[in-house]
């Protein structure tokens, strides 16, 4: 959604709930740690599945799951698309 389309949208629906506006106004320190939590949750599968608390399955299909997300997140990085991460 563009700058002028949420301004409009804004507009419409009033002033966001204040706690809805506590909970969204860290998306922007949040998208800078995206690619750091990625990486942890694929360290933490990995240490689940030495710890024997995941299958090599389980920690395989994890891992996969978090390098989509990875991918598709830079993909919308790279296309200048931040506004939908």
């Amino acid at each position: 959604m563009s700058a002028p389309d949420r301004a409009l949208a804004r507009a419409r629906l009033g002033a966001a709930d204040p706690t809805a506006a506590r909970f969204t106004g860290s998306l922007a320190f949040d998208q800078r740690l995206w690619p750091h939590d990625i990486v942890g949750s694929m360290a933490w599968a990995r240490a689940l599945a030495r710890a024997g608390l995941l299958t090599a399955a389980e920690r395989d299909r994890i891992v996969a799951g978090l390098e989509t997300v990875r991918a598709e997140l830079m993909r919308l990085l790279v296309t200048g698309a931040r506004s939908a991460v």
